[in-house]
């Protein structure tokens, strides 16, 4: 019988000039072919590695588990299992990222507004990374999904203070 796994794979990990350098390295590594074979296959295989490199999510119910995934070539998949009882809600933070971008005689600073979904321990203080949006529909979207399929509830993210740091807050307060 074949496994139930959740896979949900977010997109490229490599934009602009890492991918206009794998580009360069598979066109090396066609001109190294003409000299040696295998001088010309690692630079090709490394330069694929760039082109075929993405960031995922996995839930697999048969083992209760879960994962956030950078995959390699589209199928060697790394990241750490967790346990899928860890998690008790799934919801959507949203922050600013602060980007620079610097040319010859100025600078230029800007502001993106990215939108994550994440999966939530009992207390918010645990989370896992599901996938990131520019769009706060999308990551609304599939939050409210991932909340009807799964054993999730949706909800706002709300971290409580930990036991320890209740315990060290009421003693300086004395």
């Amino acid at each position: 019988m074949r496994e139930k796994i959740y896979d949900r794979t977010n997109g490229l990990l490599y934009y602009g000039p890492l991918l206009l350098f794998g580009l360069v390295l598979i066109f090396c590594g066609f001109a190294l072919c003409t000299v040696s074979v295998f001088a010309g296959l690692v630079p090709i295989v490394i330069g694929l590695m760039f082109f075929t490199t993405v960031d995922g999510f996995q839930i697999d119910l048969d083992n209760n588990r879960c994962r956030h995934y950078t995959g390699y070539y589209y199928f060697l998949k790394k990241g750490k299992w967790r346990r899928l009882d860890q998690f008790t809600d799934v919801s959507v933070v949203s922050g600013r990222m602060l980007n620079r971008a610097q040319g010859k005689a100025t600078g230029v600073t800007y502001h993106t507004v990215h939108h994550d979904v994440f999966l939530l321990g009992p207390r918010h203080l645990r989370r896992l990374r599901v996938a990131s949006f520019s769009y706060h529909g999308e990551a609304i979207s599939l939050a409210d999904s991932i909340s009807r399929n799964f054993p999730f509830k949706l909800s706002d993210y709300q971290p409580q203070l930990s036991k320890k740091s209740l315990r060290r807050r009421n003693a300086h307060n004395r």
